[in-house]
C-alpha cells in the first residue's frame, strides 16, 4: 500500500491529495533535497530503534533521541521550504492561515476582552476557538514586541510538539509495560507526517492535552485521586484552547464502560468511576470558576458563540457526509503516514479475534478505535483531518506499534524504512499551509 500511494503521489494522481470540497496542493520540491535535510533525524530514529532491540533496553536514551530527532524533523521541513523561517513568519501573522497573532495584536485591555470574549468580533480560527491561543501570542508579544513573538510563537509551537514523545511514552504504558513497544510506538508517531508539515499550527500541541486527559482519566479511574484532579485541571486547559477535544468524551465513557464490564458490574467499580469523574469535573468547574471571577470570561456564553459561528461556517460548505466519512480517515491517516492503516487493520482483526475480559491492550485498542470512528460518524470534525485531527494521532500509533513488534526485525525495519519515504516524499510533494 505504501508504494501505491508514494506513486500516486509522485503522479499526481487526482483525489490522493483529497476530494475535491478540500484539497492539499501538489507542489514541486527536491525529494533528494528534503531527504538529505532530514537525514541525520532519520539516522537518531534509526538508532533509537536499535537500542530498543536489545535485551533490557533502557528507555531514556532512546527516548531523548527520538525526542531530538522529532524537533530535527520539524528544523528539517522549515529548512526545506524556499522562504525558510520567513514563512513560519508569515504563517503565524497570517489572518487567514492562523488568526491567533492576528487577533492578539488588536487586544488592548486583556481584562476587558476577557470578559467580553463571547461578543469579540474574531478573524477564521479565532472564532471557533476559546482565547488560549489568542492568549498565547499575547504574552509573547508583550514579552518580545510584535516583531520577534511570531518568529519565537512558532519556534515554541514546534519545541512543545516534539514534546509529545515523551508523553506518548507515558501514554503507551495505557497498553502495555514493555519498553520496546512503547519507544517503538514513539518512533511512529515521531514520522508522522501530520506532526511535521503542520508547524507552525496549535493543532501540533493538541495531542499533548489529549494524551493528558486521556491518561489522567484512566489512571484516577484505577484510583488514583490526584490523576483524578489532574483530568480535571487538563480539561480546564484543553477548554482555553480548543472545543474540538471535548469529542474525547466519547474516550472516557468507552473506558468507564469496559472497566465496569471487567468487574462485572461491582459495586465498587461504580464507586470508582463516580469517584473519578466527581473528583475531576469538580476541579474542572473550581477553576472555571476562578478563572471567570479573575477575568470575567464567561465560558460557557464562548462555547456557544463559538458553536453559533461554526454553524454558520457550516452552511456555506459543500462537504456531502459520506463522502467526509470515507474522506476523514483517508486524510487521518496521511497525516499518520498512510502505512499504517493496513497495520491498524491487522492489529484490529487480531485483537477482535482473541479479545478477553481480562485484555488491558486489547480493549485500550478498541476505545480508541471506538473514539476515533465515533468522532468520524458524528460529523462534527469534517474535512483537514490530517491536521484536525492530530490529537487522536495518539490512539494510532500505539497500535500500529504494538503489531510492529509481532514482526521480525528485518520486516520492522523495512516498515521504518517505507514510513520514512512517506514522509519525506509527502513533505516534498504537499504543500499544506498557505500564508
Amino acid at each position: 500500500m505504501g508504494g501505491g500511494f508514494l506513486l500516486a503521489v509522485l503522479g499526481r494522481l487526482d483525489f490522493v491529495n483529497g476530494p475535491w470540497f478540500h484539497k492539499w496542493l501538489f507542489r514541486d520540491l527536491s525529494v533528494a533535497a528534503t531527504a538529505a535535510l532530514f537525514f541525520p533525524s532519520l539516522l537518531a530514529i534509526a538508532w533509537a530503534l536499535r537500542q530498543a532491540e536489545g535485551p533490557a533496553p533502557r528507555a531514556r536514551g532512546p527516548l531523548l533521541a527520538l525526542t531530538a530527532a522529532h524537533l530535527g524533523l520539524l528544523l528539517a521541513g522549515v529548512l526545506a521550504e524556499p522562504l525558510l523561517f520567513e514563512k513560519v513568519r508569515r504563517i503565524v501573522v497570517s489572518a487567514n492561515a492562523t488568526s491567533y497573532f492576528t487577533d492578539a495584536t488588536r487586544v488592548q485591555h486583556l481584562g476587558t476582552w476577557l470578559a467580553g470574549f463571547h461578543e469579540a468580533d474574531l478573524e477564521l480560527h479565532s472564532s471557533t476557538h476559546p482565547p488560549g491561543p489568542i492568549l498565547f501570542y499575547y504574552v509573547l508579544i508583550r514579552v518580545l514586541g510584535e516583531g520577534p513573538a511570531a518568529l519565537a510563537g512558532g519556534a515554541l509551537v514546534g519545541v512543545a510538539a516534539s514534546a509529545g514523545i515523551p508523553l506518548l511514552y507515558a501514554f503507551a504504558s495505557l497498553w502495555t509495560s514493555d519498553v520496546r513497544t512503547r519507544l517503538t510506538a514513539c518512533a511512529v508517531y515521531a514520522l508522522g507526517p501530520g506532526l511535521i508539515v503542520f508547524l507552525p499550527e496549535m493543532d501540533q500541541v493538541y495531542p499533548l492535552l489529549s494524551m493528558g486527559l486521556m491518561l489522567c482519566w484512566a489512571r484516577g479511574a484505577a484510583g488514583d485521586d490526584r490523576m483524578s484532579l489532574g483530568f480535571g485541571a487538563t480539561l480546564f486547559v484543553a477548554t482555553l484552547f480548543a472545543y474540538n477535544l471535548l469529542v474525547l468524551g466519547l474516550f472516557v465513557v468507552g473506558h468507564a464502560a469496559w472497566r465496569l464490564v471487567r468487574a462485572r458490574g461491582a459495586g465498587a467499580a461504580w464507586k470508582e468511576q463516580a469517584r473519578a469523574a466527581g473528583l475531576g469535573l469538580g476541579a474542572f468547574f473550581a477553576l472555571h470558576l476562578l478563572f471567570a471571577f479573575a477575568t470575567g470570561y464567561a465560558p460557557v456564553r464562548s462555547l456557544l458563540h463559538a458553536l453559533e459561528i461554526q454553524a454558520g461556517h457550516a452552511k456555506g460548505q459543500d462537504r456531502p457526509y459520506l463522502y467526509c466519512v470515507l474522506f476523514n480517515l483517508y486524510d487521518f491517516f496521511l497525516g499518520a503516514g498512510i502505512l499504517a492503516f493496513p497495520l491498524l487493520l491487522q492489529h484490529a482483526e487480531r485483537t477482535f479475534r482473541s479479545l478477553s475480559a481480562d485484555d488491558d491492550a486489547g480493549a485500550m485498542t478498541l476505545i480508541g478505535l471506538g473514539t476515533i470512528l465515533g468522532v468520524n460518524f458524528s460529523g462534527l470534525l469534517n474535512a483537514e483531518t490530517a491536521r484536525v485531527w492530530l490529537f487522536l494521532q495518539p490512539l494510532l500509533a500505539v497500535p500500529v506499534a504494538l503489531q510492529l513488534r509481532r514482526y521480525s526485525t528485518a520486516s520492522r525495519a523495512l516498515s521504518f524504512a517505507l514510513f520514512a519515504v512517506v514522509l519525506i516524499v509527502v513533505k516534498a510533494r504537499l504543500e499544506f499551509i498557505l500564508p
